[in-house]
């Protein structure tokens, strides 16, 4: 019919024509390779700690203050203020809260607001408190577009990525593929097995390494395997012993943390030790770093220091002290570890670090 007449289909091309195609992919060496990272240097969501485009998994016994901690973590990221000394990259936080319920959110957003000094409570921070699963939580991601998510528990949130590698597995290939996109870290609460023979109650403290003491967490191994950051939390008898900002109710509410962990290539940091300051009812605001003299956790040596000259002798030491040799020397031992003295030669006098009187404040 006239005026409507088909369109011929496009030719095909023969076998032997030659085909478009890309642009060759470019093999850089590792001169090429090392000059282009320094010039886009690593970025952190949370200094030392968090990288971008990381999943970290953070492992504590229930009870503890993980939430507290991690809460205070995520609020610093939304509002662009150091967390416990860790410059953080500022943006959207979500945080998957399965643990702790409405009034629990509540108490620790106006608690831990007070203790950061802020006038108001971040709009940029979302607690996601209805059970969801992957695909809801990757469109939570798509609009918010965050910078961090944190899942407030991995028991809660997937109970068969805890108990199988596989499921595990399956998890941290979701995150991944969420990761790189969107430019999206995921901080893991997690919690460890109940103490047995096997693992006893060894204290993070006195861990020989923080990978030996996080064979305690529970489930599947892979969490910890693939995980690019590993957090290890637990209580510390010393911080508990401490005289804390505010009286405390009993002796539990003395809530102390000691915090250490394993990053890929970096290897092992820590550790930090952290004490809970409290208001004037006694009533849990947030985490401090402890510093300085603080962490000797014994008032008497303290004291001891404070009577120590600007630069002095093991025997002068001996005779402020009042102790021994041996006893001496571990006092001032313990006082170069924790960063308030320096023994720069052998046979040479100890020195105090100039801001010495700054760490005992």
């Amino acid at each position: 019919m006239e005026g409507n007449i088909p369109t011929p289909p496009s030719p095909i091309p023969p076998m032997d024509a030659p085909m478009a195609r890309k642009p060759p992919y470019r093999i850089l060496s590792l001169r090429e390779f090392i000059e282009k990272c320094d010039a886009m240097p690593e970025t952190y969501v949370v200094e030392g700690l968090i990288s971008e485009a990381a999943i970290a998994l953070a492992v504590g016994d229930s009870g503890l203050g993980k939430s507290p901690w991690a809460y205070q973590l995520g609020m610093c990221v939304s509002c662009g203020i150091p967390f416990l000394g860790h410059q953080v990259k500022q943006g959207t936080v979500l945080y998957v809260d399965l643990e702790n319920g409405r009034s629990g959110i509540s108490g620790l957003g106006k608690s831990l607001a007070r203790h950061l000094g802020l006038a108001e409570l971040p709009e940029n921070f979302y607690p996601l408190i209805d059970q969801l699963d992957s695909k809801v939580l990757e469109q939570a991601i798509k609009e918010r577009r965050p910078v961090l998510v944190i899942i407030d528990s991995l028991r809660a949130f997937r109970p068969d990525a805890e108990q199988k590698n596989e499921s595990a597995g399956r998890l941290m290939n979701d995150l991944r593929q969420w990761a790189r996109p969107f430019k999206v870290s995921f901080l893991i609460i997690h919690h460890i097995k109940k103490p047995d023979e096997k693992f006893g109650h060894d204290s993070l403290e006195d861990a020989s390494n923080v990978m030996t003491w996080l064979l305690k967490a529970s489930g599947a191994r892979a969490l910890i395997n693939q995980s690019d950051v590993r957090i290890a939390l637990d209580s510390t008898p010393g911080i508990g012993r401490m005289g804390l900002k505010g009286p405390a109710k009993n002796a539990s509410d003395d809530i102390g943390l000691v915090v250490r962990g394993f990053a890929r290539l970096r290897g092992e940091f820590g550790p930090l030790y952290l004490a809970r300051d409290r208001d004037e009812d006694g009533c849990p605001l947030g985490y401090r770093k402890l510093s300085g003299l603080e962490l000797l956790f014994n008032h008497d040596q303290e004291e001891v220091f404070q009577k120590l000259p600007t630069e002095f002798s093991l025997k002068q030491a001996k005779q402020i002290y009042g102790r021994r040799d041996q006893a001496t020397i571990d006092f001032l031992q313990k006082l170069i570890r924790i960063g308030v003295l320096k023994h720069p030669a052998k046979g040479g006098p100890y020195i105090k670090v100039a801001d010495s009187a700054e760490h005992a404040r």
